[in-house]
């Protein structure tokens, strides 16, 4: 079984609270109507002009809102990093 570390779980449940104010395009362009900024996010979801997911290896709040503007899962454990990760065996 995969678990998650808490500080992940925390930090992924106040990501996908705060989706509202997001627009996305079909260029997977996301911008933040609170701040007016825009992050471009990668087509293949590993990315984000704001560097959090390559920094942190946690998904930012820009690749959550691709996710839901495309009706995928919000959450897709491949997409965080093995040391956030631990393994149980049931």
């Amino acid at each position: 079984m995969l678990k998650l570390f808490t500080v992940v779980c925390m930090f992924v449940k106040e990501s996908v609270m705060i989706l509202s104010p997001f627009q996305v395009d079909d260029h997977y362009e996301v911008y933040c109507v609170d701040t007016r900024r825009l992050q471009t996010v990668s087509r293949d979801l590993n990315s984000c002009s704001c560097c959090l997911h390559i920094n942190v290896g946690v998904p930012c709040s820009h690749i959550f809102a691709v996710l839901a503007y495309t009706s995928h899962d919000l959450f897709q454990p491949d997409l965080v990093a093995d040391r956030w990760l631990t393994f149980t065996a049931f």
